[in-house]
């Protein structure tokens, strides 16, 4: 070989060389690269909001604590509509009332919570009326009512006929694992 033939052969090989490095990078390594940096940028976004996350609930602890103590045991809607009914009897007994109508309604179920339904028709005057009322009442117990009506009683002024819907928000107990 002459040496302009091995001239022009460590020219191609160079060439060669470097077009193979230049469309190595471009197809193997570049991608690659890229895909990288955007996963990086992707776990940054998130460690930036789970910071954000940690700092509210810092700020939410004494809710998310409240939630936990006050939502109660899973249970059923069985169990807990006729706890509900026997609160509101005994609440009503305790004050004098008499109780004329007492059903269950159809439970509700939500994402989260279930809600039991109560329907209570009483009579009585209306100090102990408001009393019970207050009673049964109790937003704190996740316990409202939602529907109420009073009227008073046609041949005796001093007392009020109430008509009642109660709700209560329960977290049912999984079907496998039964309370």
């Amino acid at each position: 070989m002459t040496p302009r033939e091995k001239n022009l052969l460590i020219l191609l090989c160079g060439t060669l060389f470097l077009v193979l490095n230049v469309l190595g990078y471009k197809k193997l390594y570049a991608p690659k690269i890229a895909a990288t940096n955007a996963r990086v940028s992707t776990l940054e976004r998130e460690y930036k909001r789970a910071e954000g996350n940690l700092k509210q609930s810092d700020r939410w602890q004494k809710s998310m604590n409240w939630l936990e103590n006050s939502e109660g045991k899973p249970t059923t809607y069985a169990e807990a509509q006729s706890k509900l009914q026997t609160f509101m009897r005994k609440q009503a007994d305790a004050r004098g009332l008499t109780t004329r109508d007492e059903g269950f309604l159809p439970h509700v179920e939500g994402p989260y919570y279930t809600r039991v339904r109560v329907k209570y028709k009483l009579t009585g005057m209306e100090q102990q009326v408001q009393q019970w009322i207050m009673s049964v009442h109790q937003p704190r117990q996740f316990q409202v009512i939602t529907r109420l009506i009073m009227k008073p009683q046609t041949n005796d002024l001093t007392r009020i006929d109430v008509e009642v819907e109660v709700e209560k928000f329960i977290i049912l107990a999984a079907p496998n694992n039964p309370v």
